[in-house]
């Protein structure tokens, strides 16, 4: 006679008629924790519902020889009841070409990905203008993964002390926003293989498993699988990207992140608010040339009731008054404040929007310190024509006599009409950035 016992532990079988993962197909061993391919794995061995995976990356993934086209198949592979389909960003025109046929499956349901790869791109990318299309348009993602570093090496080399204010706060701004739209869905970031020439990459390394940490995501590791391989020039295709053998490490670091049923969602940082350590930071107060309790250089604002977020029924709208000189606006926290926060990081974050066609050094934000003076955002010339948020952090050290937080219309002198709107400006406490 089975006793009642005996049957709540037998063994599971873990694999599903449908297909599933087995422990040669991950290169690993099935978990029992929680994964963020957790609720697609699920859904994908129950066989009762359509899935939807959403990547976003720069060149390292947008072709059919790269490891996203080769993970749609390798999926496809597993699942045979799943139609797969493969749709690629067109960035010239906004929107996803026509879907490629990975599979036709025997059942009824099917497995989407889509694939926002865009060659010299950083994580922003998709947002502004080309975030309706190619972010809300799509289905509810179950899973989404990051592919981006290599394109923001430029604005912080191998500076390891830029990690935590300046390389985070890139990836931080651009899930704020994904998460918002594909609430509950796991992130899996991926690390990128280093450099061939040399060790530029490894701080950014080291920012994305960071970031990883802050926001609950798994962390795919193909930079570990480069370097115990002495970075071997067979794996390159010159000093940035990878060859086939190269991408191959890619895609087995992405299979071992495959190794549970369990959900796991990731962390939005912005779906919290918390205490605004600046005044009037929604703008709410805004009756004479600036809103109240900030300052303004070569400065002039409006109210613009057409294009704006918050519930006062405007944004700012900030443009440069007197050509070839810097533009911005400012607020200084008082004593008292500042006299708190010393030993804290700090994180500000503003929602702004961008009007196209202006010089990458409209519409930067900075965090400034005696030991930061030039904490200011990079340059960067996309999340264009919608809103979108910029985000920077900073260390405020106790031996730090001032801190401001500043906005720049145009941090450079050769846009001579620069103009954003902001909807609202938020400095907060510590590491993760916040709403109002």
């Amino acid at each position: 006679m089975t006793k009642l016992h005996d049957k709540l532990f037998e063994p599971i079988n873990l694999v599903d008629k449908t297909g599933g993962m087995t422990p040669d197909q991950i290169g690993g061993v099935l978990s029992t924790s929680s994964s963020a391919a957790g609720q697609l794995i699920s859904k994908l061995d129950d066989d009762k519902y359509d899935c939807c995976v959403f990547v976003f990356s720069d060149s390292t993934g947008n072709s059919q020889t790269e490891w996203v086209y080769l993970y749609s198949q390798w999926l496809a592979s597993l699942y045979p009841a799943y139609s797969v389909e493969y749709y690629l960003w067109d960035d010239d025109n906004d929107v996803y070409f026509s879907g490629v046929d990975i599979q036709t499956g025997t059942g009824s349901n099917t497995l989407r990905i889509y694939n926002g790869a865009v060659p010299g791109s950083r994580p922003a990318h998709l947002l502004g203008e080309k975030y309706p299309s190619a972010v809300l348009a799509i289905p509810d993602a179950d899973l989404i993964i990051c592919n981006h570093g290599h394109n923001f090496l430029s604005y912080h080399g191998a500076d390891e002390s830029n990690i935590y204010s300046g390389r985070v706060p890139i990836f931080l701004e651009a899930f704020s926003q994904i998460l918002c739209r594909h609430d509950g869905a796991g992130v899996i970031m991926l690390t990128q293989n280093p450099l061939r020439d040399s060790d530029d990459y490894a701080p950014q390394y080291i920012a994305i498993k960071n970031t990883a940490g802050l926001i609950n995501a798994d962390v795919a590791d193909s930079y570990v699988g480069f370097v115990e391989a002495n970075k071997d020039s067979s794996l390159y295709i010159d000093n940035i990207h990878p060859s086939d053998q190269g991408t191959a490490i890619y895609l087995n670091a992405i299979k071992t992140c495959h190794n549970s049923r369990i959900h796991k969602a990731a962390y939005n940082p912005v779906s919290k608010s918390s205490r605004n350590l600046l005044s009037n930071g929604n703008f709410n107060l805004f009756d004479s040339s600036l809103p109240d309790d900030w300052t303004g250089s070569n400065a002039t604002a409006s109210k613009d009731t057409t294009i704006f977020e918050s519930d006062s029924g405007y944004s700012v709208s900030l443009s440069k008054t007197t050509p070839g000189s810097q533009s911005y606006l400012t607020q200084n926290l008082t004593t008292n404040q500042k006299q708190s926060l010393r030993g804290c990081y700090l994180t500000f974050a503003v929602r702004i929007y961008v009007p196209s066609g202006q010089s990458g050094t409209v519409g930067r934000v900075a965090l400034m310190t005696n030991s930061k003076s030039s904490n200011n955002y990079p340059v960067v010339s996309d999340a264009v024509d919608g809103w979108s948020w910029r985000m920077i952090s900073v260390y405020f050290s106790p031996s730090d006599s001032y801190l401001f937080a500043r906005i720049y219309i145009d941090s450079g002198t050769s846009e001579d009409t620069a103009n954003i709107k902001i909807d609202r400006a938020i400095l907060c406490r510590g590491r993760i950035p916040s709403d109002i």
